[in-house]
């Protein structure tokens, strides 16, 4: 609560610096008029002793984090400017999520498919032989089997070309005609 606006337009600056500090004591003493957060636009009520509500809280440790240059998943390995999570956070968050996307697929199978799939093909894609630097884990989409490791680029190839061999082999007729 604020004072009234027509009673600051009668009153001279010191009356007014008066007055508010004598509502302000009385509203404190009551304890029934908190802080507001510190935070530009936030009008959460926050404990007298705090200076920003949990969100901006939680916001601006995240920030400092990042200003700082500190991983914001595990919060003590440096980390290059503008990324957010270490290289050990950053990997095993993909694998989790490939992981997660093996088994969403196919139940049984799991990590070990990942690895033992990696180690087969040598760390080479399946289609193209080169190096894999960011494995794609290639599946048919109708009956939910997992086939194997591509590239980006052969990955994107398939999905291009509906995954279908007749496209495929059309494909390969038209670069043969043109070579």
């Amino acid at each position: 609560m604020d004072l009234p606006t027509l009673v600051e337009e009668t009153m001279d600056e010191e009356a007014i610096a008066r007055l508010r500090q004598e509502y302000d004591k009385r509203w404190r003493d009551k304890k029934r008029l908190r802080p507001v957060c510190k935070f530009k636009g936030c009008l959460v009520r926050i404990s007298p002793r705090k200076e920003f509500c949990q969100k901006h809280i939680i916001q601006n440790a995240r920030t400092d984090k990042i200003s700082k240059g500190i991983c914001v998943v595990c919060g003590t390995r440096p980390v290059r400017e503008g990324i957010l999570s270490c290289s050990k956070c950053s990997y095993q968050k993909i694998l989790s999520k490939r992981v997660r996307m093996i088994r969403s697929i196919d139940p049984s199978q799991g990590l070990k498919w990942y690895d033992d799939k990696l180690l087969e093909q040598k760390g080479l894609c399946a289609i193209c032989n080169s190096n894999l630097v960011k494995p794609y884990i290639d599946h048919d989409h109708l009956r939910g089997i997992l086939r194997g490791l591509l590239c980006s680029n052969c990955n994107v190839g398939l999905g291009h070309f509906k995954d279908d061999p007749e496209h495929l082999k059309r494909a390969s007729n038209y670069i043969e005609k043109y070579k």
